[in-house]
């Protein structure tokens, strides 16, 4: 495959990734916990108050903080979607950089903040969206 054939088909995966994310961010608004894929919920809730499920003192709090989380990132990702689709697919320079820093300001302070608090199933699942 050739370099413009590679940079294409990366460009393709990245957009449906972040259209993907939009999704995620918008279910997670409306589901809360339904939209966390497979057992993660239950790891998170594990790390956090030792048991998989949330306490029920905790249940509306956390229910507001996954829509406002799932309503943030379903905005950064539309964003980026349109970079990606338009700017980046011109090969614009800034529009690369503009995916790189934006997914780093997300990545190593949420990572950062994940392992501090021992919440490490968030961590893994950040390390798994950047390598998607």
């Amino acid at each position: 495959m050739s370099v413009e054939g590679r940079f294409e088909l990366g460009r393709r995966v990245l957009l449906y990734t972040l259209a993907g994310m939009v999704v995620f961010g918008l279910a997670l608004t409306v589901l809360d916990n339904r939209a966390v894929p497979g057992p993660l919920h239950g790891l998170m809730n594990e790390s956090l108050w030792g048991r998989p499920d949330l306490p029920a003192d905790v249940v509306v709090y956390h229910r507001f903080m996954h829509a406002v989380l799932g309503a943030t990132i379903a905005g950064w990702a539309l964003a980026l979607v349109f970079v990606v689709r338009h700017a980046l697919a011109k090969k614009e320079r800034w529009a690369w950089w503009c995916v790189l820093l934006s997914t780093l300001v997300w990545f190593v302070p949420d990572s950062a903040a994940s392992l501090h608090y021992g919440v490490w199933p968030n961590a893994l699942f950040n390390v798994a969206c950047l390598a998607a």
